[in-house]
């Protein structure tokens, strides 16, 4: 593992502070900066670490018709998901946290050399769920957007989360190396400082500093490339990504400008582009042998 994978947690964490110490002064600054800093994570690397699916698929480059595929399966798994959204937002929803733990268990725990199937799940499950109960009468207002009921989740099953998460966590510390060890437990506390924070800064700051970067630089150890060459292929569908979610806000906009709109309309696009990327990076990391 690269030396900058290392130093991942240890980031995170110093970020984290500096934004409790900053939020302690202005605390109207960054409530109101949360969208824009999540947006500036998401422009890089967030987008870009999953813009890069086209060629993580090393056996096919050869194959002319290559591309055309990817993107038939590409798009058809994103119309997929958006109508699901559009036929049962509670279905998506479930639907997008169940492979966003997957995703986010498996990047982890390949880069803590402890990977299983049971792990990723356990790991997975129990950061998304910290983040999401340790800002429960936010994450109300996420379900509100979706078209939910805000009370879809008794008080209870946020306190239980807490608790489970945690004891998920313990267990995750217990299975990683003595080497990996140090850096499972400074993830534990920059989760819990979390709670201090707006959830989007909660979120952006595991799922950027963290899981984005760790995906970018498993990708680069691959490929065997450096960063201009990482930021050259990932350039044509990091703008598709981008003008993808410009059109869906443009659209959204000309029925309403209602923030719920644009929060709702937001996810499901992240939602529906994260879902072939999630199978890509999978499918990646089942054949990788060298990261």
């Amino acid at each position: 593992m690269q030396p900058v994978s290392q130093s991942k947690e240890l980031l995170a964490l110093l970020i984290t502070l500096v934004l409790i110490i900053i939020q302690y002064f202005l605390p109207d600054f960054v409530a109101a900066a949360s969208p824009f800093i999540l947006m500036a994570g998401m422009i890089f690397p967030g987008i870009p670490h999953g813009a890069i699916d086209h060629h993580i698929d090393l056996k096919n480059k050869s194959n002319s018709y290559f591309m055309l595929f990817f993107l038939m399966k590409y798009i058809s798994i994103m119309a997929l998901v958006l109508l699901i959204w559009y036929w049962q937002p509670l279905l998506g929803l479930g639907l997008f946290l169940i492979y966003s733990l997957w995703h986010f268990g498996e990047t982890d725990l390949r880069r803590w050399n402890s990977f299983s199937p049971l792990t990723a799940i356990v790991g997975g499950f129990s950061v998304l769920m910290l983040i999401l109960s340790l800002h429960a009468e936010e994450f109300k207002n996420y379900l509100f957007y979706f078209g939910l009921n805000s009370e879809l989740f008794p008080l209870w099953f946020y306190q239980a989360g807490i608790w489970v998460s945690l004891a998920g966590l313990s267990y995750i510390v217990f299975q990683v190396t003595k080497k990996q060890r140090l850096k499972t437990m400074l993830l534990i506390v920059v989760l819990l400082l979390g709670a201090l924070l707006p959830l989007l800064l909660a979120f952006g700051i595991y799922f950027i500093v963290v899981h984005s970067f760790s995906g970018w630089s498993d990708i680069k150890n691959r490929l065997k490339v450096n960063q201009l060459t990482m930021l050259k292929y990932s350039a044509p569908f990091s703008f598709g990504a981008f003008m993808f979610f410009a059109v869906f806000l443009f659209f959204i906009n000309q029925n309403s400008s209602n923030i719920q709109l644009y929060v709702s309309a937001f996810f499901i696009a992240l939602a529906s582009i994260s879902a072939p990327h999630v199978w890509m990076m999978s499918k990646f990391y089942r054949e990788a042998t060298d990261i």
